[in-house]
């Protein structure tokens, strides 16, 4: 289903008309109208579009333009597929950091350690929560395929998936490997 597509749907799904719905977006009716034929939207909109789908719980339209909007950002978005690895409250936002700066700095070796031990655990939880997701998505033939040196967007036209679901995957491995680094480091015990 195309971005246009997209829209016009969610906006069905809505049962809203072109003014109550870009009311909702913050654009103009012109925009809402533009949007269904022929323009994509950017930004903003997106964001807004993004948000409405998740309200109505569509998770495929939730990922379509999550999607776009980290295409257009040059970044990519695993919140569709379920992964939540974002920080979503300045606490959260502060912790990631504080957490960082511990793990880098080397007059913090001592607790690395602890650290590491705490969060062995919760980690292989979340892999294994995240593996369990993927599975039936062709994962096997996406992990082949980014092992060959595909990009994300030459995947997502072979498997016809979408790029979002790509890129989850390859952040899906990254923690994976991060798994077995925990693993190895708590097992030789050189946590430095």
């Amino acid at each position: 289903m195309s971005l246009n597509e997209s829209v016009r749907t969610l906006r069905g799904k809505l049962g809203e008309s072109q003014q109550a719905f870009a009311n909702r977006l913050g654009v103009s009716i012109r925009a809402v109208a533009n949007y269904e034929k022929d323009r994509a939207p950017t930004g903003k909109a997106l964001a807004a579009l993004a948000r409405a789908a998740r309200d109505i719980g569509d998770g495929a339209l939730t990922l379509k333009f999550t999607s776009a909007l980290a295409a257009e950002l040059g970044t990519f978005d695993v919140q569709g597929v379920g992964l939540d690895v974002e920080p979503r409250t300045s606490v959260e936002t502060l912790a990631v950091a504080a957490l960082l700066k511990v793990l880098r700095e080397p007059k913090y070796s001592d607790t690395v350690r602890q650290i590491v031990d705490l969060l062995r655990e919760p980690a292989a939880s979340s892999v294994r929560a995240y593996r369990h997701q993927f599975e039936s998505k062709g994962a096997p033939e996406i992990e082949r395929l980014l092992q060959l040196g595909k990009s994300p967007q030459a995947i997502s036209e072979l498997l016809d998936v979408d790029v979002g679901m790509v890129h989850a995957y390859q952040l899906f491995l990254t923690l994976k490997t991060g798994l077995e680094i925990f693993r190895s480091l708590t097992s030789k015990g050189d946590v430095k």
